[in-house]
């Protein structure tokens, strides 16, 4: 068991809402989106476990739970609105962000292709695939 990593806390503005984002650990950035109508919490055990080997970033998505809207969401946009938010999230590490994590289905993965897609450091990760060789 490793020890508790300190988690930062911080919020962003972006046109509309300010975003609430957590970061923890070091090495590679590791984003974390949740789907449907989570946020930052549902992956704060993985995140945990995660951070000895990555920079884990969580964050709320926009008007879901201290991401706090300041205009009203467009709905027809919310693809795009949403990738949008997680492009701004700033890179702790100030380097290219080389993998990622994404619960996408509720909006088919949108978001999380359209923020990392054609990116030649991406590796993907995604808890409810099993690894490879496993």
């Amino acid at each position: 068991m490793s020890p508790t990593m300190a988690t930062k806390t911080e919020t962003l503005k972006v046109p509309g809402a300010n975003l609430y984002y957590e970061v923890r650990g070091s090495g590679p950035v590791l984003l974390m989106m949740p789907g449907g109508p989570a946020d930052a919490a549902v992956f704060r055990t993985i995140a945990g476990q995660l951070a000895p080997h990555y920079t884990v970033v969580t964050y709320d998505p926009r008007g879901l739970s201290r991401s706090k809207l300041e205009s009203p969401l467009d709905a027809e946009r919310i693809v795009e609105v949403f990738a949008d938010d997680v492009h701004r999230l700033p890179d702790p590490a100030a380097r290219p962000r080389s993998s990622a994590s994404g619960h996408g289905r509720n909006y088919r993965g949108l978001p999380h292709r359209g923020h990392w897609a054609g990116g030649p450091d991406l590796q993907r990760f995604d808890p409810q695939r099993p690894a490879a060789g496993a």
